[in-house]
């Protein structure tokens, strides 16, 4: 049996993927990073919505992940 796939390769590879994923103590924002296509930023959303916003970036590749994505205990301050 041959398998078709509906995507090329490239597509699979640029497709945008989340990382580095935080939440504040008290539950109420979460943070985390995304790589799409080499350009790195850092979102974050906010109860009760969680609606997703970019606070960081786009960041171009220097070869480095971001990886230690921090949140202050009521999810007011960042930390990368």
């Amino acid at each position: 049996m041959i398998l078709t796939l509906a995507f090329s390769v490239a597509q699979a590879l640029s497709y945008p993927f989340p990382a580095a994923l935080v939440r504040s103590e008290d539950g109420t924002t979460i943070a985390y990073s995304i790589d799409r296509r080499g350009e790195r930023s850092i979102w974050v959303a906010r109860a009760p919505q969680f609606a997703p916003r970019e606070v960081v970036g786009p960041l171009p590749d220097d070869g480095r992940a971001i990886s230690s994505v921090q949140l202050s205990a009521d999810g007011g301050y960042l930390v990368r």
